[in-house]
């Protein structure tokens, strides 16, 4: 489908009247550890092996609540969603994971790294997550400046690379996908999509930036291919998946952001047609 047939196809479509996230998810805590303390990490990773247990299974136990508990982490179950986040300041940096519960189309996993630094990320991946069926969404809790170990796509003990390893091997061919952002000085492009140092094909990364362009009325959308400075090598995530599973990176420029941002059906449209596509994969 050529661009100017997908953004018809794309407008439409039917879709639900678009939401925005819960501000709430945006918290920050540049004052505690970077990372959890060993115990800790090996304890976070346990949780979310079982929490993404029970959501798959959709079946939440009064256990799932103390096991958060006792970690310093509240567990919220609201509707379709279960929502964990730092309840005390010792893992403070942890981070906020939702995870969709029930059976989905595809497994699609969300994150925004850097909410408090690549300004208005977090908020448009919060929108992704709540206007599209997605299984999880994590967004960080600090920012990559806070500290020495605060990057959590260069570090294997972030909460983030936990969640990571965690949710490619309990989710059957899941597509990660991280949103980002950048200034004018690093491409004159709208947005740019890679793969990181990943082995996600070449054709799902340009059918993902004609698909985003479409969306946002044809705004230009490269590949790294195009903008080798915006291609991910060094993150982490990418090299774990790289034979595990899909990863999309995406970057956003500040004009796009603050479009999306303002735009909840357009989040919507882009979380859908990344389920789609995710589906369709796995299908094949």
């Amino acid at each position: 489908m050529n661009a100017l047939l997908l953004a018809l196809a794309l407008l439409l479509a039917p879709i639900a009247e678009a939401r925005s996230p819960d501000r709430s998810l945006l918290h920050r805590a540049d004052d505690a550890p970077p990372l959890l303390s060993e115990a800790d990490q090996e304890s976070y990773r346990i949780l979310v092996a079982d929490l993404t247990e029970a959501a798959l299974n959709d079946r939440i136990e009064p256990a799932h609540f103390e096991q958060a508990e006792q970690l310093g982490m509240s567990l919220r179950h609201r509707g379709d969603i279960l929502e964990l986040r730092p309840g005390t300041q010792s893992v403070g940096a942890a981070g906020v994971l939702l995870l969709r519960t029930g059976p989905l189309a595809a497994e699609v996993v969300l994150a925004a790294p850097h909410p408090f630094d690549d300004l208005r990320t977090g908020g448009i991946a919060a929108t992704i997550f709540e206007n599209a069926p997605v299984r999880a969404l994590f967004i960080a809790t600090q920012s990559r400046y806070a500290a020495g170990e605060a990057e959590p796509t260069l570090h294997p003990e972030s909460a983030l690379h936990i969640t990571t390893e965690v949710l490619a091997d309990r989710l059957e061919q899941p597509w990660f996908v991280q949103i980002h952002g950048y200034g004018p000085g690093s491409s004159e492009a709208s947005a740019v999509i890679s793969g990181g140092a990943s082995m996600t094909p070449r054709t799902i990364l340009e059918r993902s930036a004609d698909m985003l362009s479409a969306i946002v009325g044809g705004a230009d959308v490269r590949t790294s291919r195009l903008v080798p400075l915006l291609s991910a090598r060094d993150n982490i995530q990418g090299d774990y998946l790289r034979d595990r599973a899909r990863f999309v990176h995406i970057e956003l420029g500040r004009d796009l952001r603050i479009e999306l941002e303002s735009n909840p059906r357009w989040c919507g449209l882009l979380g859908d047609r990344l389920v789609a596509m995710a589906s369709a994969e796995a299908i094949n």
